[in-house]
């Protein structure tokens, strides 16, 4: 979550939507951790009431459920492995209680079954709609992820006043801003029916709020 008073504008930074590579080219390198980094609207504005003003700019982005539920695993089991954050790091490794021994089966057994475990209530498995309310204002832009670098140009002339390339950011002089990507085969290839339907049912509202096709 950024606010920023002079620019006027709060972001709210759901994760794996490229939040982080958004806060550094925003100026924000000082990530704190999760529950004040990825913090609901709710929730940003008891710390920042003012950001409720008719013309303060609150923005977000969303992804498709399916896509973000395998991006969110791949980040965890192979590029975090035990360091959930800067300052938490576990004894065994995240999501190993889902381990079937390969990665397809393994993603499988994960979205069926963390409902029914502690990760439930997890920041990173927070449904997206949920980092959307709020009962004194809504968001001003809610963006899609599919369309961020799209999205970010005319964006960034709103929050700093110029246009700033996403592509060529990460290319150039902004290494820092590359996305925090985790290597996996397209979202498809991963789903049978019975994993796509707990992600279907744990994620209805952001199915129907972001208009997502099932």
């Amino acid at each position: 979550m950024i606010f920023n008073k002079d620019r006027n504008f709060l972001h709210i930074s759901i994760p794996r939507t490229g939040s982080t590579q958004m806060n550094i080219l925003l100026q924000n390198k000082n990530l704190p951790e999760p529950d004040q980094h990825h913090m609901t609207l709710a929730d940003a504005l008891k710390v920042h009431p003012e950001a409720a003003a008719e013309d303060c700019f609150r923005f977000t982005f969303v992804r498709n459920p399916y896509d973000r539920m395998v991006s969110l695993y791949f980040e965890f089991t192979k590029n975090r492995v035990t360091k959930y954050s800067q300052k938490v790091d576990t004894d065994k490794p995240l999501f190993h209680e889902f381990d079937q021994g390969d990665d397809v089966s393994s993603f499988r057994n994960f979205c069926c079954n963390f409902k029914n475990t502690e990760w439930v209530d997890d920041i990173f498995l927070k449904p997206q709609a949920d980092f959307c309310k709020s009962s004194i204002c809504e968001m001003t832009h809610i963006g899609k992820f599919e369309n961020l670098n799209q999205e970010w140009e005319d964006l960034s002339e709103v929050l700093i006043g110029k246009k700033i390339s996403l592509v060529n950011r990460q290319k150039e002089t902004h290494k820092e801003a590359k996305p925090r990507s985790s290597k996996h085969l397209n979202f498809s290839e991963y789903y049978n029916v019975e994993s796509k339907l707990a992600i279907q049912e744990f994620y209805k509202e952001d199915f129907e709020r972001f208009e997502y096709e099932r």
